[in-house]
């Protein structure tokens, strides 16, 4: 088995800071290339735009950007701005974007998150 291409989903949380911190340890061992993803929901958006009666593109469009500045800080804060190969933010169902971006780019592993458990 080997694993040369990883996916990560990214939503700047601490579970995306505990995948990184991952995917560093994965990288090292397999040599792999790192890829985010960060899907601006596509239900989410549509609510926010009725919420505050602006067309749901100027509200997307204003999403996505606002994504990619934080993936700006969200790569700084975790050091990890040399070991990613690319950032991606897409605009749909988050779990659809996901598995279509993994098949369309060929990847060998999607890596997510999740919260560590202290072991005392």
């Amino acid at each position: 088995m080997n694993i040369s291409l990883i996916l990560i989903p990214i939503d700047f949380t601490e579970c995306s800071e505990n995948a990184i911190q991952y995917a560093k340890f994965v990288k090292q061992v397999w040599n792999a290339e790192l890829i985010l993803i960060h899907v601006v929901d596509a239900k989410i958006t549509e609510r926010i735009a009725a919420f505050v009666k602006e067309p749901l593109s100027k509200v997307r469009d204003r999403l996505i950007n606002q994504a990619i500045q934080a993936f700006r800080k969200f790569l700084s804060s975790c050091d990890a701005q040399d070991l990613v190969k690319d950032t991606i933010v897409s605009y749909g169902q988050p779990f659809q974007e996901i598995a279509i971006k993994a098949r369309e780019l060929k990847v060998d592993l999607i890596l997510m998150g999740g919260y560590s458990l202290e072991v005392q």
